[in-house]
């Protein structure tokens, strides 16, 4: 892509889901859910099965509606990103059809997440391990 316009408003795209998927929603998957799944494994009579199903079916569906919603939303986002750049410059734009793109990495990031805090619940690290080595 070189270093000119093309590479700068990638650069620019790529870096959005990961930062939102951060601040909003990463840290609460990875501070709150494990205890809250141990506990269930350990007070539940199933082993917590029915709570790790539920809530996987809410993390998705909600990780889903998120993504969905931030791509439709991917010009306001970008603004706040590029709040010096006018929103009919071409480099507003390359950016908001790249973002369109990249921003479904948010449910990705967020599938990764959950299902690796599920597998740490049952003591299953090397799955994980091996993923992000």
């Amino acid at each position: 892509m070189g270093t000119g316009l093309l590479a700068t408003t990638y650069n620019q795209a790529n870096t959005v889901p990961t930062s939102l998927y951060f601040l909003l929603i990463g840290g609460a998957l990875n501070s709150v859910l494990v205890p809250q799944l141990v506990r269930a494994r350990a007070e539940n009579p199933d082993g917590g099965a029915a709570f790790e199903q539920r809530l996987v079916t809410l993390v998705l569906s909600v990780l889903g509606v998120g993504s969905a919603l931030a791509t439709w939303a991917a010009p306001e986002i970008i603004s706040i990103y590029q709040h010096d750049t006018p929103a009919t410059h071409d480099a507003f734009e390359l950016t908001v059809v790249f973002a369109r793109f990249l921003l479904p990495q948010i449910f990705f990031y967020g599938v990764f997440s959950i299902f690796g805090q599920v597998l740490n619940a049952r003591n299953r690290f090397a799955a994980m391990m091996w993923i992000r080595s």
